[in-house]
């Protein structure tokens, strides 16, 4: 009865341990960080194992880190946008002057 008490405890203590060392890397994918800044994330935090500090660094990291890849989204919509205006031009909808403007448009974005 006391090994089996010892052991349940002990899982207990490997799955509490196991979700205490992931809290970065949850916050970190849920504020979108991605790449190579989540695997420094999760290296801190596994790493906090060993060394604790890692692990506070990590947390640190992931809930001031602000994802770079926001600025490559917004290029993205500004690219459909203008893809968007080319097939209406090609279909007559818009003039070649109305494309123009949203060409400039999206080119000032930068």
């Amino acid at each position: 009865m006391e090994i089996s008490m010892a052991l349940l405890f002990l899982l207990i203590f490997i799955f509490v341990f196991i979700l205490v060392v992931r809290i970065p890397i949850i916050i970190a994918k849920n504020r979108g960080v991605g790449g190579a800044d989540l695997t420094t994330i999760a290296v801190l935090s596994w790493l906090g194992i060993l060394f604790g500090l890692t692990w506070i660094a990590a947390l640190i990291l992931a809930l001031l880190y602000s994802p770079s890849s926001e600025n490559g989204n917004l290029q993205d919509v500004g690219a459909d946008e203008l893809a968007k205006a080319y097939d209406l031009k090609e279909k007559g909808v818009i003039s070649q002057s109305e494309f123009n403007q949203y060409k400039k448009k999206f080119l000032s974005k930068d």
